[in-house]
């Protein structure tokens, strides 16, 4: 059981079609952009299915591959699930190119670090010199280790204490979060994600 501090989210995958229709993925799907969204209709949800569901819900938005289209179709998926006036979500993406484009189209939205932007930052702390990294990530999101070793030093949470840069451990399994959930609680998360 997770104690009051916890930050529940919930974690969407999410990607856009050949045919330019934003979707939450119900199971991984490999190149979405390369499909209609009728081929795939029944392991997708549209806007329309998920924006009842989502109400009032914090969510983390995991943007899965770069579309063809351009990310712009994503502000308009927030803006039909009525979200694009609440700060109650998080948009995530493996990928530089689709954040770093919404974050400056829309510089008011809530970001969580891509793939370059970790390595980037363990790089520098590998040198010491984690004080110079630039975060441009509000929020930093990794699991618990990194090559098998912590990924949230003692190093790196005091430097993102101390940009007040909140970070989110996940996604994980239910068994791996029971392993370490101590471990977990100790460096006081701003949330976990826990897939089901």
């Amino acid at each position: 059981e997770l104690k009051k501090s916890e930050n529940l989210y919930y974690y969407f995958d999410f990607a856009v079609t050949k045919d330019e229709k934003t979707v939450v993925l119900r199971k991984p799907i490999d190149r979405v952009r390369t499909k209609m969204l009728s081929e795939i209709s029944t392991d997708v949800y549209t806007a329309e299915q998920m924006k009842d569901f989502l109400t009032g819900k914090k969510i983390i938005f995991n943007f899965t591959e770069n579309p063809i289209s351009g990310p712009e179709l994503i502000i308009e998926f927030i803006e039909a699930i009525g979200f694009s006036k609440t700060r109650d979500f998080l948009i995530i993406s493996p990928l530089e190119v689709p954040l770093k484009f919404l974050k400056e189209k829309m510089p008011a939205y809530l970001y969580g670090s891509s793939q370059p932007e970790i390595l980037k930052m363990k790089a520098m702390e590998s040198l010491w010199l984690v004080e110079a990294s630039v975060f441009r990530a509000d929020v930093i999101i990794y699991p618990l280790e990194f090559y098998h070793r912590d990924f949230f030093t003692e190093t790196l949470t005091t430097e993102l204490k101390r940009r007040y840069k909140k970070f989110i451990v996940g996604p994980m399994s239910p068994e791996e979060f029971a392993a370490n959930v101590d471990r977990i609680e100790a460096k006081k998360p701003f949330g976990i994600i826990i897939q089901h």
